[in-house]
């Protein structure tokens, strides 16, 4: 399973980080499911959601952020 902005498949793939920031804000309302926002695939384990989401959240952390 690829991580989230690893996977050609994800809305966050290839967009700015401004952009990526707006989907992930908004998730909800541009119809994305949590689980093709994190890369998920069914069945999915505790641990592949938890890799998941340490990888968005540290991209997205402000001390973390390269820009």
């Amino acid at each position: 399973m690829p991580l989230p902005l690893q996977d050609r498949e994800n809305p966050l793939y290839n967009l700015t980080l401004e952009a990526q920031c707006e989907v992930v804000i908004k998730w909800h309302e541009k119809k994305i499911t949590p689980k093709k926002l994190f890369s998920l695939t069914s069945p999915y384990t505790e641990e592949a959601l938890k890799k998941a989401y340490r990888q968005l959240a540290l991209h997205f952390h402000p001390d973390k952020m390269q820009n």
